[in-house]
């Protein structure tokens, strides 16, 4: 019985990515069930006392007498239960971050001279790549806006 309990509870924890349960932990039904054994205790007492007073001597018999069971029981539960163990980690060693090499911004003379660079190779790939007139102006005509775009974003 306590097998298939303990194969159920790992069933459940593997669905709900939960920890299994220890077999040693209480779950929650129990104390719900606690706490409905207590409710009924007093009832009873109530009961005993109002309506049948010779009764209540035996009515603390049988609840001592559970008491002493069930603390018996959380005793040997605690005794037998596993000791968890704590592994102590190394301190981890501190590497010093690596700077980073600070690229300088280029000045707008910088920018200006590659944007007119790019144009002037752009320029003689078109003239090298043996295109009929139209389409020559056409991709000078492109290569020109672009530079034109470059350069409007330098001032």
């Amino acid at each position: 019985m306590r097998d298939q309990k303990r194969d159920y509870n790992e069933k459940m924890a593997a669905a709900t990515q939960e920890p299994a349960m220890d077999e040693h932990e209480e779950p929650q039904e129990s104390l719900t069930f606690l706490r409905f054994s207590l409710a009924f205790a007093l009832f009873a007492a109530i009961w005993c006392v109002a309506y049948h007073p010779p009764a209540f001597g035996f009515w603390v018999l049988i609840y001592v007498g559970i008491f002493i069971v069930w603390v018996a029981w959380r005793i040997l539960l605690r005794l037998t239960k596993p000791k968890k163990t704590v592994e102590i980690m190394a301190k981890p060693t501190i590497i010093a971050p690596v700077p980073v090499p600070v690229i300088p911004i280029p000045t707008a003379t910088e920018r200006a001279a590659t944007a007119k660079a790019k144009y002037d190779e752009t320029l003689r790939l078109l003239l090298a790549a043996g295109l009929d007139e139209l389409e020559l102006s056409t991709a000078r005509a492109a290569a020109k806006q672009t530079y034109l775009r470059e350069i409007d974003e330098v001032m």
